[in-house]
């Protein structure tokens, strides 16, 4: 029984500079490499280590990726207090793309918004895709990928080499803008009052004699 360790790079390269290890002692070994560019030559070489600590290596092997979409210039923009906008290129159409993100820098328990296809080329012969983000939490960072689909089916995932983009959304400091304040319904012992915020917030109704001193109030909705 040994560990499993593959150690890889472009055929360029030709280094092994980049690696995915799998520490469980097994007989038959199984590693998963994620993040490569498609439609490239790369070399790999495999490692095991017995639990006495003596290694092996195998080398001299090879591969290409498939051709999926190459991505390219993925960034977060326009970031808010609980919005963000996630955009990035391909050198091809896509029939679809995926946005994981999470606020865990490892991206456990992710969720995930589709992108639609798109079809028609940009400036530089490249396809444009931009997602906006919605509901997030304040001035906290998220960790994210995009995955990109081609017309064959071959799909890239770029998570900028297993450490993910990062995006920070804003704190709110403005307060809300209120206007429209109505009051629809008056009787003898009750009212309401309505009105509007420019951004969602909470209500209250502060109220007291005609003097001003709002002595009483409703509770926080």
């Amino acid at each position: 029984i040994a560990t499993s360790t593959v150690e890889y790079s472009t055929q360029v390269a030709n280094n092994y500079a980049s690696s995915t290890t799998v520490n469980s002692f097994v007989t038959s070994h199984e590693v998963t490499i994620t993040g490569l560019t498609p439609d490239t030559a790369y070399v790999y070489r495999v490692k095991s280590t017995d639990p006495g600590g003596t290694p092996a290596t195998a080398s001299g092997y090879s591969f290409t990726t498939a051709g999926g979409p190459v991505i390219s210039g993925v960034s977060c923009q326009n970031a808010t207090d609980n919005t963000v906008n996630i955009v990035w290129n391909t050198d091809k159409a896509t029939t679809g793309s995926t946005i994981d993100y999470s606020i865990s820098s490892n991206l456990s328990s992710y969720s995930s918004a589709s992108v639609s296809a798109v079809s028609a080329s940009t400036t530089a012969n490249l396809y444009y895709h931009a997602k906006s983000l919605s509901n997030l939490s304040q001035s906290t960072v998220y960790y994210f990928r995009v995955k990109s689909t081609d017309s064959n089916s071959n799909q890239t995932i770029n998570d900028n080499g297993g450490n993910y983009y990062t995006c920070l959304t804003t704190q709110d400091t403005k307060p809300p803008v209120i206007s429209n304040i109505q009051t629809p319904v008056i009787t003898a012992s009750a009212i309401v009052v309505v009105w509007q915020t420019d951004e969602p917030a909470n209500s209250q109704i502060e109220f007291g004699s005609a003097s001003g001193s709002y002595s009483s109030s409703t509770s926080v909705d």
